[in-house]
């Protein structure tokens, strides 16, 4: 398996890995194993990815979509950078999660993001409405 990094990015055949964890010794993203990093290299990838995921909620068009975090009453990225205070309705078993984050600079506009909430996850898709 050829494994890559790029300005921290690990990436394995030719596709960026999501954020990777470390488990009894051996590292992991969404898709799997991945061989033949260090602690410090997977920690350099999660920062980078991390800040990479607020770049493009930043610059999200309408319709874009991504993947944030509910922790209590405020959105995350997965390292915990907060992105927003959220609105959030709904029965337990299905929360509607609302949030609002100006784009665009200091002069950009504010746009709204729309979200669901499984009762069993933290982590909930965005998609941005406005």
């Amino acid at each position: 398996m050829n494994i890559e990094t790029d300005s921290g990015i690990i990436s394995r055949e030719s596709r960026q890995c999501g954020y990777v964890v470390q488990v009894a010794g051996r590292y992991f993203d969404p898709a799997g194993i991945v061989p033949g990093i260090t602690q410090e290299q997977c920690d350099a990838h999660n920062t980078a990815v991390d800040k990479l995921t607020l770049y493009l909620l930043d610059n999200a068009a309408i319709g874009s979509r991504g993947t944030l975090y509910l922790r209590g009453e405020s959105v995350t990225t997965w390292l915990g950078k907060l992105v927003a205070q959220a609105n959030v309705s709904g029965s337990p078993t299905s929360r509607h999660v609302t949030f609002y984050r100006r784009v665009g600079g200091v002069t950009g506009s504010v746009a709204t993001f729309r979200g669901r909430l499984r009762a069993d996850s933290d982590c909930f898709n965005w998609r941005r409405v406005a």
